[in-house]
């Protein structure tokens, strides 16, 4: 186990070549972009069952999730993937193979553009409304009309 604290460039692709796994023991997280780097570099993935990454690793399929503080849990799980190549392969390739159909530069333009319109839409509608409250629940944007019932928006 190497423990290196922050890379960046270089010397960050190469940890990741060498990598054997992927380890993410979080405790707090919303868009681990190392993450998806590991995935893109074909590494398997193991990570805390929370946050933001319980959804992006899809457990025994892209990476292996475990509970957060349970040290037990997450050695079996990194034993598992160290002593099982086969295993450790096949979840890296399905990784890479997420990252390349869900997170090109293509698809996060597209993405984006689909907000823009979605907030223009959203603006015009609401253009001379009195707003009673604004609310974002997980990706989905509420808000209350005065004297009226709320309208919704997902993104």
């Amino acid at each position: 186990m190497l423990i290196t604290g922050p890379l960046y460039g270089e010397d960050k692709l190469e940890a990741y070549v060498d990598a054997d796994i992927y380890v993410l023991p979080s405790r707090y997280e919303t868009f681990p972009m190392g993450l998806l780097e590991a995935y893109a570099c074909g590494k398997p993935v193991i990570a805390s069952k929370i946050g933001g990454l319980k959804n992006l690793v899809i457990n025994e399929v892209t990476g292996l999730l475990f509970e957060p503080g349970n040290v037990e849990q997450l050695a079996n799980s990194m034993l598992l993937l160290l002593n099982d190549q086969n295993k450790a392969e096949k979840i890296g390739l399905r990784g890479k193979r997420f990252v390349k159909e869900n997170f090109t530069i293509e698809k996060a333009v597209d993405k984006l553009e689909s907000l823009y319109e979605k907030l223009f839409q959203v603006s015009i509608y609401l253009l001379g409304k009195s707003i009673k409250k604004i609310q974002a629940i997980n990706r989905e944007v509420v808000i209350i009309l005065a004297g009226e019932r709320s309208w919704s928006c997902s993104l």
